[in-house]
């Protein structure tokens, strides 16, 4: 018996690697071609764009959260989700203080609640799930600081409704993925009946 593999061997093989490259080539143009959209529509807050942006992908990589199935869903939800950070809710006029103790609230729910990871993706062990945890308390509890310190900015403020949206699709990500609020809601009449 040879130790060499055949043809059809070492394609066999390879098989499994050429998904994750293909995959991983996709996924990559797909968020490019999105940001660059992105960064079209928002070309006259461009600064704030991207300080909003860095600030999402800092929670999104660390704690996850709703992911669409469909290029144009995402893209849109993305856009409005953008768009509320730094076009709508800036408009609501917060004293720091207040901003401070939703950002402690924002941080116990992401604590609480993250990472909540993709069904396509594989699910990470308890000490990966720990240390995403803390890179993740660690982000906002840095905001936090950051934001108590610097005076109020119009980036400070779309970080801040980053932070605080961030936390609400991360609850709904996790609602979904122990079967939605339908079941919460039955769940919690079935123990009020049994009380």
């Amino acid at each position: 018996m040879s130790g060499n593999l055949s043809k059809s061997e070492k394609t066999a093989s390879m098989e499994p690697e050429m998904v994750i490259f293909k995959y991983m080539v996709l996924s990559f143009l797909s968020e490019a071609s999105k940001l660059l959209i992105l960064a079209l529509l928002f070309q006259r807050k461009m600064g704030i764009f991207i300080f909003s942006v860095l600030v999402m992908f800092l929670l999104r990589t660390t704690t996850g959260g709703m992911h669409c199935k469909r290029y144009w869903s995402c893209f849109l939800v993305s856009f409005s989700y953008l768009l509320l950070c730094i076009e709508v809710l800036p408009m609501i006029a917060l004293p720091k203080s207040a901003m401070m103790i939703i950002l402690l609230i924002c941080l116990a729910v992401t604590y609480y609640i993250g990472p909540v990871i993709s069904q396509t993706r594989p699910q990470p062990t308890s000490q990966k799930r720990h240390r995403l945890k803390m890179q993740a308390f660690m982000v906002i509890f840095c905001y936090m600081i950051v934001l108590y310190i610097l005076p109020e900015s119009s980036y400070m403020i779309s970080g801040f409704w980053i932070v605080v949206l961030h936390a609400i699709q991360l609850s709904f990500a996790e609602l979904k993925a122990k079967g939605g609020l339908k079941n919460e809601f039955i769940k919690f009449a079935y123990a009020q009946r049994h009380l």
